[in-house]
């Protein structure tokens, strides 16, 4: 690596965790304020600590972009300034090869986002989670009065209102074979070899079309179940925590199915699929504005008109999430479609750059 390369990185990935940390520190002083009775009543660093060391993997998707775009800005701005930019051009390195660096840590901190999203997010999200439910004592109610679903490898569904992690069992359940066969189950008890249900009730569809009830038991071994404890594991993961290889993995069973967690599952897996591109947009968007050698760069400008597009960026990318993860549009339209425009966009900037 030449000696201006390693200047380059220098400057740029201590400019990027600088804007980071500084965002990330501004964002805590606000939320300490804003819980400050909290702080008060549980007074433990080391409490606090993990929970905002959480909370930074949890927000990193959101903070990373920002980061990226105002370091590309400082850094490009104060090469340009202190005469560094014209020097490196005099001596006859392209633009394209300044812009390597740029692109070389674009692409790292991408690819730390996919990281994130598949080791330490899960992790992050769950202690965040429950940091608030005993310490905030923040309600689950709205989520827990949302039916569940879970589709297992025979295509058969259950659906069911809650599960006792402690007993594990499930209340209120219904394990769908096809539209014409379900059992609806008050109790299912999964502690013991096979299933075990209680007040268990057969329905199936009649000669003449109706759903009817066909048999009744007060507990019944359910030995066709074919239960998997580990699928059981991933199904009761939000979708928004849950692994990308654990999104694969759900996306191909409910490939074909239309259901609310099917929506939920492909909006989550297309959305932690793409975003961390938007590390690589911020990095190449605002490069062209600020490699002119001039010294009357407007700045200011700069910054701004950047940090609004990437806003408003933000926002249409979330409602996209938003409208696939309600069924408003399918996931491959909502989601895919905004990132087929801003790939398009990338490449333009790109060739920009490298034929000026």
């Amino acid at each position: 690596m030449k000696m201006w390369q390693r200047y380059f990185y220098k400057q740029y990935i201590g400019s990027i965790l600088f804007v980071l940390f500084s965002f990330y520190a501004l964002y805590i002083i606000v939320d300490a304020m804003s819980h400050l009775d909290q702080v008060i009543a549980y007074p433990s660093l080391s409490t606090w600590t993990s929970y905002y060391l959480a909370n930074f993997f949890k927000r990193l998707d959101i903070l990373l972009p920002f980061a990226l775009l105002v370091a590309t800005i400082r850094t490009l701005y104060s090469f340009n300034i202190r005469g560094e930019l014209v020097a490196l051009l005099t001596c006859g390195i392209s633009k394209q090869k300044l812009f390597t660096p740029l692109l070389v840590t674009a692409c790292f901190f991408s690819g730390f986002l996919f990281i994130n999203y598949e080791w330490i997010l899960p992790g992050a999200v769950a202690t965040v989670d429950h940091f608030e439910t005993t310490k905030w004592h923040k309600s689950r109610s709205d989520s827990a009065a949302t039916p569940k679903e879970i589709m297992l490898k025979d295509g058969s569904k259950l659906v069911f209102s809650e599960y006792n992690r402690e007993k594990n069992q499930f209340s209120d359940l219904f394990w769908i074979l096809s539209s014409n066969k379900l059992y609806y189950i008050k109790r299912l008890d999964l502690s013991h070899p096979i299933p075990v249900g209680y007040f268990v009730e057969y329905i199936a569809r009649s000669p003449n079309g109706m759903l009817e009830k066909i048999a009744s038991y007060e507990s019944f071994e359910f030995k066709k179940l074919a239960f998997d404890p580990t699928l059981l594991k991933e199904a009761l993961l939000p979708p928004s925590a849950s692994p990308l290889s654990k999104l694969v993995k759900q996306f191909s069973l409910y490939f074909n199915s239309s259901s609310t967690k099917s929506a939920e599952i492909k909006a989550n897996l297309f959305h932690k699929g793409f975003f961390p591109l938007l590390c690589l947009l911020a990095a190449i968007a605002p490069a062209p504005f600020c490699f002119s050698c001039r010294r009357s760069i407007p700045i200011l400008l700069i910054y701004l008109l950047a940090l609004a597009a990437l806003f408003l960026l933000n926002l249409i990318l979330h409602t996209a999430f938003v409208m696939a993860k309600f069924q408003a549009l399918s996931a491959y339209t909502a989601i895919l479609i905004p990132w087929l425009c801003i790939t398009t966009f990338m490449v333009k900037n790109y060739r920009k750059l490298a034929t000026d």
